[in-house]
């Protein structure tokens, strides 16, 4: 998501996302994480499937 594409968003939605919201959905892909791994105490990366 560009900067534009977030400033549209806020338009059309008639609102002002915090700068820290702003700050994270730039810098880390939307606020998603890019594939659905997680860490646990024993190992890390493990991969999320089906629910």
């Amino acid at each position: 998501m560009s900067e534009l594409e977030v400033k549209n968003t806020e338009d059309k939605l008639g609102i002002k996302l915090p700068q820290d919201l702003y700050t994270l959905i730039l810098s880390y892909n939307h606020g998603r994480p890019d594939k659905f791994l997680f860490d646990t105490k024993t190992s890390k990366e493990h991969v999320l499937g089906t629910l």
